[in-house]
């Protein structure tokens, strides 16, 4: 398995090659981290989703008014697993 140190050098080495400016690692392994958390919130939100439907489904609510609540639940659970991926470092 490659490591994320790995991958960037072979994505400078190519970039190299081109003639491109090489990719600074600490940007790159910290986008790499913000990619990860926003995948893993993704994926535990559709897990979720049966659990946190009640409270954007109110049929006596408007469309926006739902959508606000479905924004709403969204940061809230976005809050809660970045706060679990911050304590796993």
């Amino acid at each position: 398995m490659t490591s994320d140190i790995d991958k960037i050098a072979q994505r400078n080495s190519l970039r190299r090659e081109a003639g491109l400016p090489a990719l600074s690692v600490p940007t790159e392994l910290a986008k790499l981290e913000t990619d990860r958390a926003q995948a893993a919130f993704e994926r535990e939100f559709e897990l979720s989703r049966h659990r946190l439907k009640h409270l954007w489904t109110n049929e006596r609510m408007g469309w926006l008014s739902r959508m606000g609540r479905w924004n709403e639940a969204r940061a809230r659970l976005r809050d809660e697993i970045l706060g679990r991926c911050a304590k796993q470092r």
